[in-house]
């Protein structure tokens, strides 16, 4: 991979390129992230881009091609035709020069559009004029991997194709048309889409979950970001998780509405930005919580990793299935959250997985475990039951293991 980041590596390599017809030839993969500027009343870079656009047709071997960078990179495209190409990312924003050179590139089997985050929000309602233009768009059969606007999708996707993954980027706008997006990927990409993540700038969508889960039901990770999140000062955070209760909660509903559609569901993330704050997840909540995740987890069955929105990943335990365990940041920073899942598991003597992940949490600050529970009883119940089936199968029975006992006030699941 050749990455050229500055002005200077760029230029230089340009003029090898433009040289040496030998080192043009050698060059398979390209990533140019350099951005000197726009041309505006600006003649030396208006040289440099001109250079560009002479020695990028060279590249006659390139199968990969990334160019992140300002507007005026797309006049360097406006000649180029790479007949290998096949995996091209641009963040460039949508123009005619760009539409021309995919339409010259109908192999690509891997297209990111991208839009920098922190370009998210500032992004331009496609225009009617531009809209109109999609319609010049031409199919890309081999397409496997897809990152970009959702308004592009029903232009590239008009015949049945190898889909696996897709990436949508989703503004306001975007919601009035992603209706066509969704039906574009059920009638061609369905039976092989994989992966599917939706980013929107405009908040919550319920109406869109339930959409994926009616069109696409077979896809096997979900991953729906909502990015107006929580970007709160600490002072705020109080406040923040009243106000934001409400939302969390229609979105735990419409998932349970939606479970059960998916057939084939592995690993569900409902997410937005950080940061979050634990201190009022109490034994109550956490309750209430746990069962939301377990009734999703009976509903669709295939599931075995789910992110919510308050930032906690819950697991599915390998040998419990009923039992989903907690963990990342909220376990190792968040004492009461530790203190419930010890009383949950002293339910489940036997999962080996959850123990040893609330050994792993307890390792980070052993002062954070209920004064019920010792690390050295906790290591010690943790070996016996991880050799437990070798003592079975040799001996016939297993001596009486250790027990962790519960907290007091912990409280079961269900």
């Amino acid at each position: 991979m050749l990455i050229l980041n500055s002005l200077w590596e760029i230029a230089r390599f340009c003029r090898t390129v433009l040289q040496r017809n030998v080192a043009a030839e050698w060059v398979k993969y390209l990533e140019i992230t350099s951005s000197p500027g726009s041309l505006s009343g600006n003649q030396p870079f208006s040289s440099f881009y001109g250079l560009a656009a002479q020695a990028l047709p060279k590249l006659c071997n390139l199968l990969f091609l990334r160019l992140a960078g300002p507007p005026e990179y797309a006049t360097a495209l406006r000649d180029c035709h790479f007949s290998r190409l096949r995996r091209f990312k641009t963040t460039l924003p949508f123009s005619k020069a760009l539409l021309l050179f995919l339409n010259r590139h109908p192999d690509l089997s891997d297209l990111g559009l991208e839009i920098q985050l922190y370009q998210f929000y500032l992004q331009q309602s496609l225009t009617l004029a531009q809209l109109q233009s999609l319609e010049s768009l031409k199919p890309l059969s081999h397409l496997q991997y897809y990152r970009g606007r959702s308004e592009f999708v029903p232009y590239l996707v008009q015949e049945q194709m190898p889909l696996r993954v897709v990436h949508l980027e989703l503004g306001s706008e975007s919601l009035n048309t992603v209706d066509d997006t969704l039906s574009a990927l059920e009638s061609f990409g369905s039976p092989t889409l994989e992966v599917l993540t939706c980013y929107l700038s405009c908040g919550w969508s319920l109406d869109l979950l339930e959409n994926i889960s009616n069109k696409l039901p077979h896809i096997e990770l979900l991953t729906y970001c909502n990015l107006r999140g929580s970007n709160a000062k600490e002072s705020q955070l109080e406040e923040l998780a009243q106000n934001t209760s409400h939302q969390h909660l229609e979105v735990y509903n419409a998932f349970t509405v939606c479970a059960p559609r998916f057939s084939r569901l592995k690993s569900c993330f409902l997410v937005q930005p950080g940061p979050f704050d634990y201190s009022h997840m109490n034994k109550v909540l956490l309750n209430k919580e746990f069962k939301s995740i377990v009734s999703w987890g009976t509903l669709c069955p295939s599931l075995y990793s789910i992110k919510v929105p308050n930032g906690i990943q819950w697991m599915r335990d390998q040998t419990h299935s009923h039992l989903w365990i907690p963990g990342g940041e909220a376990l190792s920073c968040a004492p009461q959250i530790l203190h419930w899942f010890a009383g949950i598991l002293s339910r489940e003597p036997e999962s080996v997985t959850a123990w040893r992940s609330l050994l792993r949490s307890c390792a980070v600050d052993p002062e954070q475990l209920p004064s019920s529970i010792s690390m050295e009883n906790l290591r010690k119940t943790l070996f016996e039951m991880e050799i437990r089936p070798a003592l079975e199968s040799s001996d016939g029975e297993f001596a009486s293991s250790t027990v962790i006992e519960a907290p007091a006030d912990s409280e079961g699941y269900m």
